[in-house]
């Protein structure tokens, strides 16, 4: 088994929220796209069955069908069996806590996309690093998108767009003036200008490892 291309990761959530009020949320996979700005799409299949489409920081896309394996409201569990680039499954499991609600996400998945099976010795720290990228925008758009919903669809809406813009928002010059004029903004600021160098750079050394690779096997 190779154990390079299998990949489990545990979040936990703290969210000022009732655990019913999250559960509504979750359990509908075709409104992710409102909140997650990592979910570019999602596109119902059937009754219980969607195709999933995430891009993180990375330059890559994953594409995945997600077909519902376990619900239940009174329990507090949300279960996706996955195949496509990914394959294995997605749980959230809901606790009431005295603040509102613990929600914590548990995926267990082996990678099947073929030039990303290639790259795992070298890059699987960057494809952990990508995937928590793509939970804390989650964890912050939930929690923008659940304050709306008390509001009412529309304000929920409107407030995701807005933070969908800021949390997507890549320009390069917005970094440089952050960094510049020395605001309080300083560290996040340099995070994000490294995540926009990763977004140039990472193709250009996906193409110089597959070439190598290619000269190598040639070679013996």
């Amino acid at each position: 088994m190779d154990d390079r291309n299998r990949y489990r990761f545990v979040n936990v959530w703290h969210l000022k929220f009732r655990p019913e009020e999250v559960y509504l949320v979750l359990e509908d996979i075709g409104a992710y796209p409102r909140w997650w700005p990592e979910v570019r799409r999602v596109d119902r299949i059937d009754d219980s069955t969607v195709r999933i489409v995430a891009r993180s920081v990375l330059p890559y896309d994953l594409t995945f069908q997600a077909t519902d394996s376990r619900q239940g409201e009174q329990a507090g569990v949300l279960e996706v069996a996955m195949r496509g680039d990914l394959d294995g499954f997605s749980r959230w499991t809901l606790d009431p806590e005295r603040a509102g609600t613990v929600a914590t996400f548990e995926e267990e998945v082996t990678v099947r996309r073929k030039s990303l099976r290639r790259l795992a010795m070298v890059a699987r720290p960057f494809f952990r690093w990508n995937h928590a990228v793509m939970m804390r925008h989650g964890r912050r758009g939930l929690g923008v998108y659940l304050a709306g919903r008390r509001g009412g669809a529309q304000q929920a809406d409107e407030l995701s767009r807005v933070d969908r813009r800021r949390t997507t928002d890549s320009s390069g010059s917005a970094f440089l003036l952050g960094l510049l004029l020395g605001r309080p903004g300083f560290l996040r600021s340099l995070l994000l200008l490294g995540q926009l160098l990763v977004r140039l750079l990472f193709p250009l050394l996906l193409l110089v490892f597959l070439r190598c690779r290619s000269g190598f096997g040639h070679n013996r």
